[in-house]
């Protein structure tokens, strides 16, 4: 277990290196072949190239197919990932939200610091959890930046198999609710002028407190007990105890 955080903080210094590297010479870092449009003149016409920007240089194309097959491979990893973590294998799903990270996939890298800071598939280090959530936030991840204001603000998640149990449950529903919104919108563009389409009685148990309106990650009581004894505020339902999908009606249309 030891030897994956290691590998982590290596990983992280050469994130952490190469986006200080990105921000200072942008362009040196990207390969560069003579524009096809120009011929490497920069001109077309009597005005620039517009599709070189007139530099007569243009982004290589196999690096440009590469970068575009390792971000199809990162998002499976990253789905992978969630599917076994769901299924409580924190092993395997560790390891494939490493590689992902590793092919710059933001999605990952808040996966992995989940996994760091509540012990799943490696040792809990909250250090390396709040570094690894600080990067996805840079690279654009919401759910990375929400966690290190959650961090900053209540603290990290006791990491214990309850809230291990609560993570898992959280991410299939929000599986489940991404998979239910394609089928509803397939079903909906097939039957919009139909009248079951447009009732507005069609409400069933929300899919994420299995319609008991509680907040599912502190079991309705709004609140979390850290591991220096303080209680905080849950960051899912902010104190309130309720569903935040349903918000506390236990339905959803």
């Amino acid at each position: 277990m030891r030897s994956f955080s290691f590998h982590l903080y290596v990983l992280l210094c050469l994130f952490l290196f190469s986006s200080y590297i990105i921000d200072m010479n942008a362009q040196n870092n990207v390969p560069k072949v003579t524009c096809i449009y120009c011929g490497g003149t920069g001109r077309a016409g009597y005005s620039f190239c517009l599709f070189c920007g007139g530099s007569g240089l243009m982004v290589d194309p196999q690096y440009q197919n590469q970068k575009a097959a390792d971000y199809g491979k990162s998002l499976g990893l990253c789905l992978r990932g969630q599917m076994k973590l769901i299924e409580g294998d924190y092993s395997e799903a560790f390891d494939a939200f490493r590689e992902a990270m590793r092919l710059e996939n933001a999605e990952a890298m808040f996966f992995v610091g989940a996994c760091c800071e509540l012990g799943m598939g490696v040792d809990v280090d909250l250090d390396l959890a709040k570094e690894c959530y600080s990067l996805g936030s840079e690279y654009g991840n919401l759910n990375a930046k929400q966690a290190i204001e959650r961090i900053n603000r209540d603290g990290y998640w006791p990491a214990t198999d309850q809230v291990r149990q609560s993570f898992r449950t959280i991410l299939k529903t929000q599986i489940e609710i991404r998979s239910n919104a394609a089928m509803m919108n397939r079903d909906f563009n097939n039957n919009w002028d139909s009248k079951s389409s447009k009732s507005t009685n069609n409400y069933g148990s929300c899919p994420n407190c299995h319609g008991t309106g509680r907040c599912t990650m502190c079991a309705g009581r709004g609140e979390w007990r850290g591991n220096d004894g303080k209680y905080f505020d849950c960051s899912i339902c902010h104190g309130g105890g309720q569903c935040p999908s349903c918000h506390g009606s236990g339905k959803l249309r």
